[in-house]
C-alpha cells in the first residue's frame, strides 16, 4: 500500500524506485571487500560480510524512508473504507 513512486532523485540523478533493490545496488557498489569476502571459502568471513551488509542495507533504507501522512494517506482511506463496509456487515 502506498503511492507508487516511479522515479525517485537521489543525490542529484533520477532513479527507478526499485525499492530495497536499489539500497542493495549502492552498498555493493561502494563496499566490494564485503562482496568479495561473500565469495570467501571461510564460513566466519561469509557471515561476518553478510551481517555487515544486512546492517548497511537498513541503515541506507532508513535514510531513504518516508513515512509521515501523506505517504500513508491513500492507505488510510482505503483502511476506513474496509472497516466501514465491515462494520456494516457485521450488523447483519
Amino acid at each position: 500500500m502506498g503511492v507508487v513512486n516511479l522515479h525517485r532523485k537521489e543525490g542529484g540523478h533520477v532513479h527507478p524506485d526499485l525499492g530495497g533493490q536499489y539500497h542493495r545496488i549502492l552498498q555493493n557498489t561502494a563496499n566490494p571487500e564485503l562482496n568479495f569476502a561473500l565469495q570467501s571459502e571461510n564460513k566466519d568471513e561469509r557471515k561476518s560480510a553478510k551481517d555487515r551488509l544486512k546492517e548497511l542495507y537498513l541503515n541506507e533504507f532508513k535514510k531513504d524512508i518516508k513515512n509521515d501522512e501523506t505517504y500513508f494517506s491513500e492507505f488510510y482511506k482505503l483502511s476506513k473504507l474496509i472497516n466501514k463496509k465491515m462494520k456494516n456487515a457485521t450488523k447483519h
